[in-house]
């Protein structure tokens, strides 16, 4: 259910967005002023991506506040917790996985084979939980950032389907510097983009994305021990190497980079879209005014703001007319006076 917004709405989520991104901007210099004394140490993954994270929902949280009028605004940063939440971690695990897989198959099949090295003390298993940590934590740091509160204002300014397109050609340009000049790698950083906006827009929230892109990362890096994005970083436990021509494994870049990378993600789009179909019955409109029978979709339109509980004691709808006395029986089911009946 899409909500039609006014020129003067459209200015305001506009600014709301500029003031988000100069938001981020500062929270990455500061974070990177903080955290640069322990360069090279264990935690500085951890340390780094817990205070952007910290300091983004903290900043856009403030900024949500302009937008709920005083409602409650935790659905506009992407993050509610309700009923269907657990269903949409499971579900974005379980596509990124199946992405991850998809890849892996086609290198080890069409590569001729991966030669895996193992590696299981103690330090591994110690890099492995950090490695794990930082994921999560730099996963919803990218969720918060480009498909949480910022991309909401944009679709509330621009639409949803401009919004993704900007937003995920935003994403493709700044880390294409980092690509080492691959196309495949480009388009896939782009579909993919698209596929955490989609998901937002499809479910509300970022538990389904968030979930995907810990799950891709956590099974190529960790689980088959392949490059991620150009890092080695996630392979503690286990090291893959592979002789495929570059176009089959993407080089040193890693799968993302591959040939049939674009396509995965494709699927991955069209599987999530096919799991995440509209409730039609939150979408009835009786009357021509929209009501939400099971509350299931709040926000109920993309741009994701809250909408304030209607006040209580509202009266019923009269349906029958009012009767002026009760109904008194007939005289056939009245009982004759000394019938003995009582």
């Amino acid at each position: 259910m899409t909500t039609a917004f006014t020129t003067p709405q459209r200015t305001r989520a506009l600014l709301l967005l500029i003031v988000s991104i100069l938001w981020y901007e500062a929270v990455e210099i500061f974070t990177t002023f903080v955290t640069q004394s322990l360069a090279g140490s264990h935690w500085y993954g951890v340390v780094y991506e817990g205070l952007r994270l910290i300091l983004l929902l903290a900043g856009f949280t403030g900024l949500a506040y302009l937008v709920a009028r005083g409602v409650n605004p935790t659905p506009s940063l992407g993050w509610p917790r309700n009923g269907e939440t657990r269903w949409q971690i499971g579900t974005g695990a379980a596509i990124g996985w199946g992405m991850a897989v998809a890849l892996v198959l086609f290198i080890a099949l069409a590569g001729r084979g991966l030669q895996t090295y193992f590696d299981f003390s103690l330090a591994s298993w110690m890099t492995f939980l950090l490695t794990l940590v930082v994921t999560l934590l730099g996963a919803a740091v990218r969720q918060t950032v480009f498909a949480g509160f910022p991309f909401r204002r944009l679709v509330d300014a621009a639409g949803p389907s401009l919004a993704t397109i900007l937003v995920a050609c935003f994403v493709g340009f700044t880390q294409g510097q980092e690509m080492q000049g691959s196309r495949m790698a480009l388009l896939t950083v782009i579909l993919l983009q698209v596929l955490f906006c989609v998901a937002a827009l499809r479910t509300g929230s970022l538990w389904l994305g968030w979930a995907l892109d810990v799950a891709a990362r956590t099974s190529l890096g960790t689980l088959f021990g392949l490059p991620v994005a150009g890092s080695g970083k996630y392979g503690s436990l286990v090291l893959a190497n592979s002789q495929a021509p570059e176009w089959i494994s993407g080089g040193s870049y890693g799968p993302i980079a591959s040939l049939l990378a674009p396509l995965v993600v494709l699927a991955g789009i069209y599987f999530m879209v096919r799991a995440t179909r509209t409730d039609v019955i939150a979408s009835i409109r009786p009357g021509g005014i929209a009501v939400d029978l099971e509350a299931r979709h709040a926000p109920s339109y993309p741009g994701g703001e809250p909408v304030a509980a209607k006040p209580a004691g509202v009266s019923l709808v009269q349906i029958l007319p009012t009767l002026s006395q009760p109904p008194q029986p007939d005289a056939a089911s009245r009982p004759e006076a000394g019938d003995g009946s009582k």
